[in-house]
């Protein structure tokens, strides 16, 4: 009894594939009709085989609708639709399936039979051709074949790259689509139209937090820093004001959707880091005077970082706060670093190291009653003078007040 498997349309054509117990195995064929005359037929002993010889009678699969049929068989003949590379010549497809698997993609002997238009023992032959070319690779094979450990990028690398590059919005549109171009080309073409189908909303809605180029001047500060250069150029701060500063460049730093130089000034009188914003840089030049490195005194970036908070500098503290379980997770978000001291059902005490106070004492504020200072004691009164400003502001007595 012969049973349809698969029936698709398109204008007058139509294909009906069918399967029928013959001699304790499966035969498949299928009936190729325009305007209801048979017009050709392929008989196989497996429904991919089927397919693929479809495919080299260059009846163009991917055109026509399904109209009815079994899961399994839509499934494959979707695969079937999508496979535009039978077509190519068997170096091409070698080549092809080569930047596939560096890409970090699994090959399917059964499924990629069909997509290159070719026997699967094809696609068996040229993976072994491939393991001769690639001999510093290994290419693992369960079930289907992939490189185990790729040097290069795997396209869940490449989305979370590209996330965090749209979320951050720190770079303009064009310097954004020039590194998108140069990370999805490295995939094949399927791998490409993904990424590129997945991120066009973000593209279309994205709007820059700064809204010049960058990417030259973080490309100099970088060079400065690693070939031990001075750099020099013209700054202007909050107020307006301009100014021309000559540096010896520590790191670069991005906070808040915005890139800073970190850097040691040479006429400063301060041995504290200094930040500025690149954004506010012009006529930036990288000195022929180079710079020794203090091994002993070598400059650490990260741990700047995890001190330097809001972006705010000045000498070392160790800060001791009191605060509600309620709010560590948004403690620890902000300090990493933040060492537990004590706690019980109520509060949490914990120490957290930062350079200077006027940072943390922004965040601070903005977490209301629920933290409290409890050392330094000179860090406490500064914060008890802001709360009492604010006060002010609003016309609140403070407790001094009523108290008299």
């Amino acid at each position: 009894m012969e049973q349809l498997l698969l029936g698709t349309t398109l204008d007058n054509q139509n294909i009906f594939i069918y399967r029928k117990p013959y001699q304790n195995v499966f035969r498949y064929w299928a009936e190729v009709k325009e305007n209801n005359t048979l017009t050709s037929t392929a008989e196989m002993n497996s429904f991919s085989k089927v397919l693929r010889t479809l495919k080299m009678m260059q009846i163009k699969l991917e055109n026509f609708k399904i109209i009815k049929g079994e899961h399994r068989f839509i499934q494959e003949f979707e695969i079937a639709q999508k496979g535009e590379k039978s077509h190519y010549t068997s170096q091409e497809r070698v080549i092809d399936i080569c930047q596939r698997l560096l890409a970090g993609e699994e090959i399917s002997t059964k499924h990629d039979a069909i997509h290159y238009g070719v026997h699967s023992e094809t696609i068996k032959s040229d993976i072994y051709t491939l393991r001769n070319i690639l001999k510093s690779y290994d290419i693992e094979s369960h079930g289907n074949y992939r490189i185990k450990h790729s040097n290069s990028l795997i396209i869940t690398e490449a989305f979370v790259l590209l996330m965090m590059l749209y979320h951050n919005k720190s770079l303009i549109l064009q310097e954004v689509q020039t590194i998108q171009e140069k990370i999805i080309q490295q995939f094949s073409g399927q791998e490409r139209k993904n990424l590129s189908d997945f991120f066009k909303s973000f593209k279309y809605y994205y709007k820059p937090f700064i809204k010049i180029e960058q990417l030259e001047q973080i490309d100099l500060i970088f060079r400065a820093i690693t070939h031990k250069k001075y750099i020099k150029f013209a700054y202007t701060n909050t107020l307006g004001n301009e100014k021309i500063r000559t540096v010896k460049p520590l790191t670069i730093i991005l906070h808040d959707r915005m890139y800073y130089l970190i850097c040691e000034e040479i006429e400063s009188t301060s041995n504290n880091p200094k930040n500025f914003r690149l954004d506010r840089m012009q006529q930036l030049i990288v000195l022929h005077q180079s710079f020794k490195e203090n091994q002993s005194k070598r400059f650490q970036p990260g741990n700047y970082i995890d001190e330097s908070f809001n972006m705010f500098t000045g000498q070392k503290e160790t800060i001791r706060l009191k605060i509600r379980p309620v709010i560590r997770e948004y403690l620890l978000r902000k300090f990493p670093s933040a060492t537990l001291i004590s706690s019980n059902e109520e509060w949490e005490t914990f120490e957290i190291i930062v350079l200077g106070t006027e940072g943390i004492l922004f965040w601070i504020l903005s977490q209301k009653a629920d933290i409290e200072v409890i050392s330094p004691q000179h860090f406490r009164e500064k914060l008890k003078l802001t709360i009492q400003s604010m006060a002010q502001l609003y016309q609140i007595e403070s407790v001094s007040d009523r108290s008299q």
